[in-house]
């Protein structure tokens, strides 16, 4: 009998723990958003496979914001900033702007690499063409 009990005890422990569910992929998907936080520096700005010269920065927060600096680009050589609301679905990023004009309040972008020190991220732009941008941390 004393047998037939531990036995019975070994399947329930077995089965319970193979029946556990693994968490991976939500794991993944919070890593990369873990990993897209912080402030990036643009390398490589690409339109339509033509260098575009810009020394932007960008900056999401671990609150869903960001914040877009182009540098030097205002009057007289001032910065000008563009804040948002970001979120990730997958490899997509959706950048909702704060003051944008009519029809252009979402930023669409496919992130096609993103690890601890390197973002790239390709969009298309209405008119213009691809536009592909690397940035590192």
């Amino acid at each position: 009998m004393k047998k037939l009990t531990l036995i019975l005890m070994i399947a329930i422990v077995s089965a319970t723990l193979l029946a556990c569910s693994s968490d991976d992929d939500n794991n993944s998907e919070n890593n990369q958003e873990v990993a897209l936080i912080g402030t990036w520096i643009k390398q490589t700005s690409l339109l339509n496979g033509n260098q575009v010269t810009s020394q932007d920065i960008v900056e999401f927060t671990s609150d869903n914001r960001t914040i877009f600096t182009y540098k030097s680009s205002g009057a007289n050589g001032a910065d000008v900033l563009e804040t948002g609301k970001w979120s990730k679905d997958n490899n997509n990023l959706i950048i909702t702007w704060d003051d944008a004009d009519q029809g252009s309040e979402v930023y669409k972008l496919e992130i096609t690499e993103l690890t601890e020190t390197t973002l790239k991220w390709n969009t298309i732009i209405s008119g213009e063409g691809t536009l592909v941008e690397t940035f590192t941390k």
